[in-house]
């Protein structure tokens, strides 16, 4: 791209009004007073705005009848990307009052995956049926009123709770490390298991693990990785064996 195009293009970005503008003509087409809908700005001062962008190649422009409509030319702007700050974009949400109902964070979390060679049903079924839940990962568990333990063969024991199970696809689990036996993290952390398909006769489980330390992190990685890779590797024989 010449110099000085470069030049019209960065002028043309510099302006939170014409990036905002560019968001608004980025996937349609839009018309003058659509653009200028809720812009602040005004007619005199919203065609400079077009003009300058226009100029730089960022926005084209057609007739019809007497309405002009304008649209994104993407490809002049893919090397310029970096300089379209939307924060302007989305402000006006900041002010809306129903906020103060609400509150916000943000959360570490690590997420786990496998497929097992059967329904989804199935899969449900090894999570909340103790004796199942047990034969797959090769230790002794517990699952009364919602209450969960289980001994894992390397020596550790998890303990929490089934906060709600939502058949054949969801549970979300709560997982309490407060007790004297069970190591570090020693916090209590939420839990999703997520069952969908993944094939005619395959599913994907998937665990969202809220963590809040890098030593969580790597007890959580290998705890699931372990409880899922053996419901991957186990689950379909275990239940074989349990109607027989």
């Amino acid at each position: 791209m010449p110099q000085d195009s470069v030049h019209k293009v960065i002028k043309a970005l510099s302006s939170r009004v014409r990036r905002e503008i560019l968001w608004r003509v980025w996937d349609k087409e839009r018309a003058v007073a659509e653009i200028a809908d809720g812009l602040g700005v005004t007619g005199p001062t919203l065609s400079g705005h077009l003009a300058v962008l226009r100029d730089a190649g960022l926005i084209g422009m057609r007739r019809d009848g007497t309405t002009r409509w304008y649209l994104a030319q993407r490809d002049a702007v893919s090397g310029f990307r970096g300089l379209l700050d939307d924060s302007f974009k989305w402000s006006s949400a900041r002010a809306h009052p129903e906020q103060r109902h609400a509150s916000s964070g943000i959360q570490s979390v690590v997420v786990v995956s496998a497929d097992a060679p059967c329904v989804p049903a199935d899969a449900f079924r090894g999570f909340t049926d103790p004796r199942v839940y047990g034969d797959c990962i090769g230790g002794e568990v517990t699952l009364e009123n919602g209450r969960f333990s289980a001994n894992l063969p390397f020596g550790q024991k998890v303990r929490g709770a089934y906060l709600h199970t939502c058949a054949p696809a969801l549970i979300v689990m709560e997982w309490d490390f407060h007790f004297e036996d069970v190591p570090v993290p020693g916090d209590m952390r939420r839990a999703h298991l997520l069952i969908t398909p993944a094939g005619a006769t395959s599913c994907r489980m998937e665990v969202t693990q809220f963590i809040s330390s890098p030593d969580q992190e790597t007890y959580m990685t290998a705890a699931w990785r372990y409880v899922l890779g053996s419901f991957s590797e186990r689950l379909t024989s275990v239940l074989a064996d349990a109607h027989s």
